[in-house]
C-alpha cells in the first residue's frame, strides 16, 4: 500500500488535528470531529475577522496563526466566504424581530 500524502503532509496534519481537538469553531461552536484530508477542512479566523484557508498560511506562519487566528469549521468558512464574497446575495435575519402571529 502506498500513500499518496508525503510525510511532511502528515506531519503538518497531525499538528493541525491536535491544534483543533478539543476547540470549537468561533461561529457555531461547535466541537470539531476528526479532520478529513480530502474535504471539508477545518479553516481559522484571522484577527481582521476574515476566515482563511490553512492553504493561504505559509508554513512559516503556521505557529503564530495558531497562537492568534481562532478556529473555524468547514461549514461556517463556506458562509462566512459567501457572505464576505455576495454580500448583495444575503440577508440578515438575525437582527429582524420574528413575524407576530
Amino acid at each position: 500500500m502506498q500513500l499518496d500524502v508525503a510525510p511532511e503532509e502528515c506531519l503538518v496534519r497531525s499538528v493541525l488535528e491536535k491544534w483543533y481537538r478539543g476547540k470549537k469553531c468561533a461561529f457555531c461552536e461547535r466541537p470539531f470531529p476528526d479532520m478529513h484530508i480530502a474535504d471539508h477542512k477545518p479553516a481559522l479566523l484571522n484577527p481582521e475577522g476574515i476566515t482563511v484557508e490553512w492553504g493561504q498560511i505559509p508554513i512559516s506562519a503556521a505557529i503564530d496563526a495558531m497562537t492568534t487566528y481562532l478556529p473555524v469549521c468547514w461549514n461556517c468558512h463556506i458562509a462566512q466566504s459567501f457572505r464576505r464574497e455576495h454580500p448583495d446575495a444575503v440577508v440578515d435575519r438575525t437582527s429582524q424581530s420574528a413575524p407576530v402571529h
